[in-house]
Parts: structure tokens; sequence; C-alpha cells
């Protein structure tokens, strides 16, 4: 008698990543200061909303079913996802505030990562929420960090 044991488990596998980033400026309800943010990607916490997210299962051949018996591996489908940052959206952003100024006034101001390596953060949570946040994985690392000396 001839056993056959399979080890199966679910994988996910990216296939394509597709970033398309405009720069885009922050102001204040009353329109006062413009903050302008060139490199939102460049953020450490970046606060997206999910806007579309499509699963297309996929139609699968004999051979395939044949071929994911043997490796164990099969493919269910493709997921795609897309996300973006709605207009009028609160905002907190932590980094490198720099004016710009030509011929002696100030056109403007930037908020960028800043140049030190210092975390860029521009998220959706309060100021009081996002230290919160930070602090969790502070003590998750630490934590983990004990646990494997």
């Amino acid at each position: 008698i001839r056993s056959v044991i399979c080890v199966r488990s679910e994988q996910e596998r990216t296939i394509q990543e597709v970033y398309n980033c405009v720069p885009f400026v922050l102001q204040s309800s009353s329109g006062g200061t413009k903050i302008e943010i060139l490199d939102a990607l460049a953020a450490d916490i970046l606060d997206l909303d999910t806007i579309a997210d499509r699963y297309e299962p996929s139609a699968l051949g004999v051979m395939d079913h044949v071929w994911g018996f043997f490796t164990g591996v099969r493919q269910r489908g493709l997921q795609s996802t897309e996300e973006l940052l709605r207009e009028g959206t609160i905002l907190t952003g932590i980094g490198e505030l720099t004016s710009t100024s030509t011929g002696g006034t100030t056109d403007g101001l930037k908020l960028q990562p800043p140049s030190d390596g210092t975390p860029f953060y521009l998220t959706t949570l309060p100021i009081s929420s996002l230290i919160r946040r930070l602090d969790d994985q502070r003590r998750t690392y630490r934590s983990v960090f004990i646990a494997y000396l």
C-alpha cells in the first residue's frame, strides 16, 4: 500500500506592485496656510483608504490540478487592491518642514522626509493615538528581542 502525504498551505505572492503618486497640498479648512507634500510614499506610516478590492478566481485546467497535486501549490485567483487618500481627509504629518522662497519672499511650505533619517509620518490618527501606536510597536519589538536572547 502506497501512501501519499500532501502538505498544503495558503501562500500569497505579489506579482506586481504599481505606485502612482501625485504631489498634494494640505490646508486648513479656513484656507490659510498650505503645506505641499511631494513624496507621500516615503512615509513610514501612510494611512490610505481602500477604494477597490477585486478578486478574480482562476479557471484551472486538468494539468493545473495535476501540477498542484504534486507541488502542493495551486493558484486560486488574483486579487487587486487600489488605495488612495481621499480629498478632505484630516491628516497628521510629522517630518521636516521647509520653506521655499524666491526673490526674498516665501512661496510656500513643504513637508518632506527628514534629512537626518528620522521617521516621516502621514496618518489619519491624531498625534496622541499615533504616539500610542508607536509605543505599542516599541513594546512588541522589545518583547520579541528579549524572547530571542
